[in-house]
This record gives C-alpha cells, sequence and structure tokens, in this order.
C-alpha cells in the first residue's frame, strides 16, 4: 500500500488556545507535540460535541465507537515510537484523528493506512482528512483488520483502537516487518493494560504492559458466505 497525495495545501494556523492544551497534557516528545498542536480534534467529532473537542475523555462517534481521550491517544503514540517514512497501520481507525497525527509524524515520505469496520466512520473519516492540509493523506479502507492480505512485511507499525485478547490474528504478525512495533489496549484476566509488542522472528515478543485503559471491545467481523 502506498501513501495518497497530500491533502489541502495551506496550513492553518494553530489557535493559541490548543498549544495551552497541548502543553496541559503533559511533558510529550517534540514531535507528537507538534502533530497534537496542528491537527483541529473538533473536526474528527459529531457537530453537537465539537464545543467538548478538547476534553481529556473519550466522546460517542458512532453505535458502539468513541474517540479516545486525547491523554490515551498520546500515550498510545509515544508508545509506538512512530518515526519520519514509517509506515502505519491502525485497525478500528473511527474517526481518522490517530491517523491525522500519524500523517504529521510520518511525514511526506511516510504511509498512513486505517482499517474501519463501520461504513459511516469510513466516510466520515475520509472527509474529515481530505480536509486538512496533511503532509500525506491516510487511505481509509473498509474492513476487520483479521485479512491475509495486510501483508506481507508492508508495515513497521500497528496499532489497535479497541481492546482485543490474546490470540492475535495470524496477519498481523506477517503484515508487520521484523523489529516492528505493536501497539494494543490488551485485555486479560487483570483487565485491560495499553501494551507494545515487538515483532520477532517468531512472533510477537518483548511484551511491555503500560497503563490501564478502557476501550470498546473489538467487534467480530461478519460471518463469511459460503
Amino acid at each position: 500500500m502506498t501513501s495518497g497525495s497530500s491533502g489541502p495545501s495551506a496550513e492553518e494556523p494553530i489557535p493559541p488556545a490548543r498549544r495551552e492544551w497541548v502543553r496541559n497534557l503533559g511533558p510529550l516528545p517534540p514531535d507528537l507535540a507538534s502533530a497534537m498542536e496542528r491537527v483541529p480534534r473538533e473536526r474528527f467529532v459529531p457537530p453537537r460535541l465539537r464545543s467538548r473537542a478538547y476534553e481529556d475523555t473519550p466522546l460517542p462517534i458512532g453505535p458502539e465507537a468513541t474517540i479516545s481521550a486525547p491523554d490515551m491517544v498520546a500515550a498510545q503514540l509515544e508508545s509506538a515510537q512512530v518515526f519520519p517514512g514509517a509506515r502505519v497501520l491502525e485497525l478500528g481507525s473511527g474517526s481518522g484523528y490517530v491517523l491525522a497525527l500519524l500523517a504529521h509524524l510520518v511525514g511526506p515520505k511516510g504511509t498512513v493506512v486505517g482499517v474501519e469496520i463501520e461504513p459511516a466512520l469510513v466516510e466520515r473519516s475520509r472527509e474529515a482528512l481530505a480536509s486538512l492540509p496533511l503532509p500525506t493523506l491516510p487511505r481509509v479502507l473498509e474492513g476487520h483488520g483479521d485479512e491475509p492480505d495486510l501483508g506481507p512485511g508492508r508495515f513497521d507499525r500497528l496499532l489497535l483502537s479497541y481492546a482485543q485478547r490474546w490470540p492475535f490474528p495470524p496477519a498481523w504478525s506477517v503484515a508487520v516487518v521484523p523489529g516492528g512495533r505493536l501497539v494494543l489496549p490488551l485485555t486479560g484476566d487483570g483487565g485491560t493494560f495499553l501494551t507494545t509488542f515487538t515483532r520477532t522472528a517468531s512472533g510477537w515478543g518483548d511484551r511491555r504492559r503500560g497503563l490501564p485503559c478502557l476501550f470498546v471491545a473489538r467487534k467480530p467481523p461478519p460471518p463469511r458466505r459460503i
């Protein structure tokens, strides 16, 4: 998969209130802080909730779907350690807000792809992303993210924006290059924690458990027709 053409070319001014909001989120890596300053979060929430776009809380964006709280988004992306030129896949891309942040983190030579199961969210996120002056335009695909044609080795980073239990679909490890990272809300007997795995030659290793979190559970894929 390759990146699309960039969106509108005119850079939008950053409101001082948004810069202050990012500072209040706590110390962030400079590239992540810059990305969060440059992406207008209100574009990715329903119009009736735009006055609450910068509250540090999840907001509903559709049936059984939310846009994650800003501090959790920051924790996800900091754990992923995205770099310029990286190829990144987000499963459960929802509103498209994380995709917009990723576009700034990977820059014009990077690739950002989102997969979302809800058709309405796919269309709305595409429209929101196309309206912004992003370095690279993310692709948003409709699907459930378990498809074997995600790979092989197409991505440096894989992010999940829904809660998932072990074991993981085999297609995920095939899609990520050795040394790449998987960041997800991993659910087990002790609860759900933001967890980072490193892709090894034999699968997923070097598991690092981070913050406890609350994410919408994974929606099962539709049954296959025979």
